[in-house]
C-alpha cells in the first residue's frame, strides 16, 4: 500500500450543477455614502469615559458605522439586500473573525434566495421567520463559498469562516432533495479542504470540516476515496499524526464500532508497513495498538483476536531484528522507544504470565533508560503490570 501511485480525485461536476454567479464589484469605505444615501451611519458607543479605546482605522470606523445602521434598519430586523451583502463583504475583509457579520451575511443570503425563487423584490425585508430552515440559492452559495475561500487563504484557522462554509452547505447535504447536486458539491468542498491541507497538513479546522462533509453524505465511494487521500498524505509525511487519525476515521466510516476481523488485519498490515519504514515513528505503532486493543475489547472471537496479536508480534520482532542490524552498521541510532512501547503493549495483550513479565521488563527499561522523559508514566505502568502478575499467581 505504500507504493507511489496517482491519488487524483475524480473530476468534479459541481461547476455544472452549482453554477456560480458573477460577483458584484467590492465596496470601499469611500463610496458607502453614495451606496447608502438613505441611511445615517451609527457610531460605536464606547461610553463617556472609554478606558482603553481601540484605535480603529478610518476605513474600519466608516464601514462598521454603516453596518450598525443596516442591522438597525427595518425596525431592528436588518436590511437584507444586495447592497448590504456587499457591505458585509467589506466589513469581513476588515475583520474576518466577526461572528455577527457572518451571521448577518447568511440571513441576507437566505432572504435573497427566497426573493429569487419567489419572484419577490430582492430588497424586501424578512420573508421567512428567523427560525425557519434556510433555503439557499445554489448560485449564491457557490459565490459565497468562493468569497469565504478568498478570505480563508490568509486566515486558514479562522473558526467563523469554516463555520460559514458548513452553514451554507448543511441545507444541501442534510436535506432530502438535491440528490444530483450533493456528491459533486461535496467533491468540490473536499478539493478545497485538500488544498488547505496541502499548505498545513495539521490544520484541525480543515480536518474537522472534512470529516463533517464525508460523514454527512456517508457515501461508500467517498469513504474509499478518503483512505486513498489519507494514504497520499502519510506517504508524503509518515509522521503526520493528523493523517493517521483521519485514517482511523475513514477506516471506521466515522463509527465508534470495532472493525471487522478482515478490515482489522488490513489496517494492522498497513501500520506495520509504515512502522517498518521508520521504526522510530510513533504514529504507526500507536495506530497498530489502537486497532489491536479495539479488537481485544470487542465481542468477537478471542482465538481470532489472539491470532492477530501473534501475527503482529512476529512482524514486530522482524522489524526489531532489521533495526538492530541497521544500528550495528549506522552510528547515531539509539534505542527505539516507540517499538519497545508497542512490544510491551502486545505482550500485555497476550495475558499469560511469561508475556506479562517480559512486558514489565520492557516498561522498566523505558522508564530508566529509553524514554526517561516519561519515566513517571512508565513507572506507573510497571506497577500496574506487577499488580496483574500478582493476581495471576493466585
Amino acid at each position: 500500500p505504500y507504493s507511489r501511485r496517482n491519488q487524483s480525485q475524480p473530476r468534479s461536476r459541481a461547476s455544472v450543477t452549482m453554477a456560480s454567479i458573477k460577483p458584484l464589484p467590492p465596496l470601499e469605505a469611500s463610496n458607502l455614502a453614495s451606496v447608502f444615501p438613505d441611511i445615517s451611519p451609527i457610531p460605536q458607543s464606547d461610553g463617556p469615559y472609554p478606558v482603553c479605546a481601540i484605535a480603529y482605522s478610518d476605513e474600519f470606523v466608516v464601514a462598521y458605522n454603516y453596518l450598525r445602521a443596516a442591522l438597525s434598519a427595518k425596525n431592528g430586523q436588518g436590511e437584507c439586500s444586495e447592497r448590504t451583502l456587499r457591505l458585509t463583504a467589506l466589513c469581513l475583509r476588515l475583520n474576518p473573525a466577526n461572528y455577527t457579520v457572518w451571521h448577518f451575511r447568511r440571513r441576507i443570503i437566505k432572504e435573497l434566495s427566497t426573493a429569487r425563487t419567489s419572484g419577490k423584490d430582492k430588497d424586501s425585508s424578512t420573508a421567512e421567520s428567523e427560525s425557519s430552515p434556510p433555503r439557499y440559492c445554489s448560485a449564491l452559495v457557490a459565490s459565497d463559498l468562493g468569497f469565504a475561500a478568498r478570505l480563508g487563504g490568509s486566515n486558514p484557522k479562522n473558526y467563523q469562516i469554516w463555520y460559514h462554509r458548513r452553514a451554507l452547505l448543511e441545507p444541501l447535504f442534510e436535506g432530502s432533495d438535491g440528490g444530483a447536486v450533493k456528491e459533486p458539491a461535496a467533491r468540490d468542498e473536499l478539493s478545497y479542504v485538500a488544498r488547505v491541507l496541502n499548505e498545513d497538513a495539521k490544520n484541525y479546522h480543515a480536518w474537522s470540516h472534512r470529516q463533517w462533509v464525508i460523514q454527512t453524505l456517508n457515501h461508500p465511494l467517498l469513504w474509499a476515496e478518503e483512505l486513498a487521500f489519507v494514504h497520499s498524505l502519510v506517504e508524503r509525511d509518515p509522521r503526520n499524526n493528523s493523517a493517521w487519525n483521519q485514517r482511523w476515521f475513514a477506516s471506521h466510516c466515522g463509527l465508534h464500532t470495532p472493525l471487522s476481523a478482515k478490515d482489522a488485519k488490513r489496517e494492522c498490515e498497513y501500520a506495520l508497513e509504515g512502522a517498518a519504514l521508520d521504526p522510530y515513528n510513533e504514529s504507526p505503532w500507536r495506530y497498530l495498538i489502537g486497532v489491536l486493543g479495539e479488537q481485544l475489547n470487542s465481542t468477537g472471537e478471542e482465538d481470532e483476536t489472539q491470532g492477530l496479536v501473534d501475527f503482529c508480534m512476529k512482524r514486530l520482532v522482524q522489524v526489531q531484528h532489521d533495526l538492530e542490524k541497521r544500528r550495528a552498521s549506522q552510528l547515531g541510532l539509539g534505542a527505539c522507544a516507540s517499538l519497545a512501547a508497542a512490544h510491551a503493549d502486545m505482550l500485555e495483550m497476550k495475558g499469560d504470565k511469561a508475556s506479562m513479565e517480559e512486558a514489565s521488563t520492557l516498561v522498566h527499561l523505558l522508564a530508566t533508560e529509553h524514554d526517561t522523559i516519561r519515566r513517571k508514566y512508565w513507572s506507573k505502568k510497571e506497577r500496574e503490570l506487577m499488580s496483574k502478575i500478582g493476581k495471576l499467581k493466585l
